[in-house]
């Protein structure tokens, strides 16, 4: 295999690098990495036969030459043992899903072993099998028919009592952003291009550069409740200390309009916009204008920021907790889950540098240097970046934890000053994580996703 076997080589380093990152990404609800799904027995069949000709079609006609020399080299390789047939074939059958799917937008997330597709999705095959879709259509009319109504009922119970209290005011709220949310997605949903791009949801979002560039340019205008939280800190940076302060996450719940932000910590709106707005008049120096950077710049700022504090900072975190851990754990037991906490963190922290430095941003920055390429690069960088924000989840749960843990980082009154540097150092190690998160989730992620460059900026 290492003389004759060039591009299964090649493939191999990618389809590593790809695992790496994949690992762990939430499922594809699409079936075509099944082991029951139309592709892979028909894949299994041509390996068998040797004739490539019948699966050509599920993958686009720029990767059919490098598919077609891999699926050479493979069936030179599965003739030389029973073992090896088995390990190429798998080999083969992964690559073949990973650009089938990398074409069409969707990352790679493993093989699904037979009996892993939703029933529904089984119905759709067997009524393309018999050219009948009518069972079908009535199905899915019904299901989506019962979803809406059952939304509806649910926000008009609620808005009979929005006015009676605050309480059963945001009570409706919720539901009310629930149906509408749900009417709207369905609707774009269906108005949407086929294809799998549209089945993990369209990239672009309203957090997006597009959308950043005209909340900026209206940046003094009123903070408006139903502004994502996300969209406020990329157009006004410094905004991020309130939300700090009232311990509302902008980074991975980045997403979330203002008033819901408010809502699932019991805060007042009103009073959340009132600080914000403060917020805006006091004097300083700026914070970093993530928005207006280049993805290139950008992703530079983050490693040589962000990461530089991390690796300098984590192994003196994790010390320092095992220390008081090992001193003061029989009077708090907490201290024992929170060096554990911190030691999980140091760890997932470290592999997610790394995937992001030698991998995801080598891949961004190429974009803004083959500009006529960006939108095919964005493709592939998806699952990566449905990835990296996987990790960013794990790690804001973790920081919830460690806050929960230490009472908000307050020490107790007997707590000796090791005590008090740790959740000191702990209190500035999560507002950087946060900075750190927003940048990438909520500017540098989705500004990528939609193929944006800006050559030439700082």
């Amino acid at each position: 295999m290492t003389t004759h076997a060039p591009h299964l080589r090649r493939l191999l380093v990618v389809g590593a690098m790809g695992l790496v990152l994949l690992l762990g990404t939430v499922p594809a609800r699409a079936h075509c990495d099944s082991e029951d799904g139309p592709i892979i027995p028909a894949v299994r069949t041509a390996l068998s036969d040797g004739d490539l000709t019948p699966v050509l079609k599920w993958i686009a006609p720029a990767d059919v030459p490098e598919v077609t020399a891999l699926f050479g080299d493979v069936r030179r390789v599965r003739a030389q043992s029973e073992s090896a047939r088995a390990i190429a074939d798998r080999l083969f059958i992964e690559t073949f899903i990973r650009v089938h799917r990398a074409a069409e937008g969707a990352p790679f997330t493993g093989i699904k072993p037979a009996g892993a597709v939703a029933p529904i999705l089984a119905e759709a095959d067997e009524a393309l099998a018999q050219g009948k879709i009518d069972a079908l259509a009535e199905h899915m009319s019904a299901a989506v028919r019962d979803a809406i109504v059952e939304r509806f009922h649910h926000a008009a119970t609620l808005g009979a009592r929005q006015n009676e209290s605050v309480t059963q005011g945001r009570e409706f709220v919720a539901a009310y952003v629930d149906y509408i949310h749900f009417v709207e997605g369905l609707h774009d949903y269906l108005n949407a291009p086929a294809g799998h791009a549209r089945e993990h949801g369209a990239v672009e979002s309203e957090d997006s550069h597009s959308t950043s560039n005209h909340t900026r340019s209206h940046a003094m205008n009123p903070i408006q409740s139903d502004a994502t939280v996300g969209g406020i800190v990329t157009a006004e940076p410094q905004l991020s200390r309130v939300f700090e302060e009232y311990g509302i996450d902008y980074c991975c719940g980045g997403k979330v309009p203002l008033a819901e932000a408010c809502r699932r910590r019991n805060l007042d709106t009103d009073e959340v916009i009132a600080r914000l707005e403060s917020e805006r008049g006091r004097a300083g120096a700026p914070a970093i204008d993530a928005a207006a950077m280049s993805l290139t710049a950008l992703a530079d700022h983050i490693e040589q920021t962000h990461h530089t504090y991390l690796r300098a900072e984590l192994p003196r975190l994790q010390a320092m907790a095992q220390k008081v851990a090992s001193v003061h754990g029989e009077r708090d037991p907490r201290l024992a889950a929170v060096r554990d906490t911190v030691g999980a963190l140091a760890a997932e922290l470290s592999s997610h540098m790394m995937k992001e430095e030698r991998i995801l941003f080598p891949m961004i920055r190429q974009m803004e240097e083959r500009p006529s390429r960006a939108a095919d690069s964005a493709i592939m960088i998806a699952g990566p970046i449905r990835q990296m924000e996987s990790e960013h989840d794990d790690a804001g749960a973790n920081l919830e934890r460690l806050t929960t843990l230490t009472d908000g980082y307050n020490p107790p009154a007997w707590a000796c000053n090791t005590y008090r540097a740790l959740l000191d150092g702990l209190q500035q190690f999560e507002a950087d994580l946060h900075q750190h998160i927003h940048k990438e989730n909520n500017v540098l992620f989705p500004r990528a996703l939609n193929g944006e460059v800006m050559a030439g900026r700082p």
